[in-house]
């Protein structure tokens, strides 16, 4: 967000302006991106070599997480892996007894990753899934219809609070090589059902 002005005695006018609709949407500024007090020239060209720099940075600096989630007649199974920035994989799988839908494990696993994310304290995250309708919906641009999922939508974008930046991308289960390695691991070992 830019507050130019056209008279140096306005600047504290259009900086209300845009304090209010911030606080009228509910936005956040981030206050190590913020300056005052420049030129056009100086603004634009410190713009332009922030994004640079974040483009070429940021997917350096971003563990990875894939997930998955299936519900079917064998039970109620959630997976993610978490890549590090060395390329280190670490697998998150469980098994769940009570009954799901499919689209609902899928959002158990994601949630299941941005927990294990935030405990080890990562702030940075590309996150990679195969059902279109949880990735769409988190990024915004599918509405959450079904009132089941709502909750879980609301809970993951509570959980997004905690980092820095996340990216979400589709691919299609064809794609998805850690789902399908994730899928083998967590059919291969029982579930205790007694409950603890």
């Amino acid at each position: 967000m830019i507050a130019k002005s056209r008279e140096e005695r306005e600047h504290v006018g259009s900086l209300k302006k845009l304090f209010e609709r911030l606080r009228k949407f509910q936005l956040k500024l981030n206050s190590a991106k913020c300056t005052f007090g420049a030129t056009s020239e100086k603004l634009l060209s410190f713009i332009v070599s922030e994004r640079e720099k974040e483009g070429e940075s940021s997917k350096e600096k971003s563990w990875k997480m894939s997930f998955d989630g299936v519900s079917n007649a064998l039970g109620h199974r959630i997976r993610a892996v978490l890549v590090s920035l060395e390329g280190d994989h670490y697998p998150l799988t469980a098994r769940l007894n009570f009954f799901y839908t499919n689209n609902i494990a899928k959002y158990e696993a994601c949630i299941m990753g941005f927990r294990a994310t935030i405990r080890r304290k990562i702030k940075s995250l590309e996150v990679h899934g195969d059902s279109a309708l949880v990735i769409y919906q988190i990024r915004g641009d599918w509405e959450v219809r079904d009132l089941k999922l709502v909750k879980y939508h609301d809970l993951v974008a509570e959980l997004i609070k905690e980092f820095y930046e996340v990216t979400f991308n589709y691919f299609p289960r064809e794609e998805n090589q850690l789902a399908d390695a994730l899928a083998t691991l967590s059919s291969m070992f029982k579930a205790n059902k007694k409950l603890r």
